[in-house]
């Protein structure tokens, strides 16, 4: 089976019918086998359509760790009753390592997220604070004033207040070198 053929599978399980051997092993939190899936009970929807497409067998694991199901492991065959107990067997040897890596892959991906938004706030944070730096440089206001007038001429230009910020200070740096160019 192709990538694209079991990409098909899986849209009609979780998109079209929300029925199938994967969600069904993901809520009982048990192995699920099917080796007739066309005439299986269990999903009237998906069982036939899966059927037409030729796959006759499916085997699903569900991925746990403790009692949190974090993902499954899916196969399927065009024969009939191709998953016996011995294939179930083995595909649980894999299942704890496999959920180990998908919630640790899981767990990077939310701390590279959390990561780039604490850079980004970072950054945002710097450039707000120099363009409050100019406004009080130039006008000998607070730095509560000189917020102030940045939030004034954000809502009187209706432009977000970081691009206010931003253009401010991308101004306030062109200007410095034009200075210095001419020196």
């Amino acid at each position: 089976m192709t990538t694209e053929f079991v990409w098909e599978i899986d849209t009609l399980q979780y998109e079209v019918h929300n029925e199938g051997p994967c969600i069904t092993a993901m809520r009982t939190r048990r192995p699920c086998v099917s080796g007739s899936i066309g005439d299986d009970t269990r999903w009237p929807r998906f069982g036939p359509a899966v059927a037409r497409l030729g796959v006759n067998s499916a085997l699903s694991l569900p991925l746990m760790l403790g009692e949190q199901v974090v993902g499954a492991i899916n196969a399927y065959a065009y024969g009939l009753d191709a998953f016996a107990a011995h294939a179930v067997a083995v595909g649980l040897q894999f299942a704890l390592p496999a959920a180990v890596s998908v919630y640790n892959a899981r767990f990077l991906l939310e701390a590279r997220h959390h990561a780039e938004q604490l850079q980004r706030a970072l950054s945002s944070r710097s450039v707000f604070d120099q363009a409050i730096g100019i406004v009080r440089s130039q006008s000998g206001a607070s730095a509560q004033e000189a917020l102030d007038r940045l939030v004034n001429l954000s809502q009187s230009e209706h432009v977000e207040l970081r691009v206010v910020v931003e253009r401010l200070v991308d101004e306030s740096v062109r200007r410095a070198r034009a200075r210095h160019e001419r020196e």
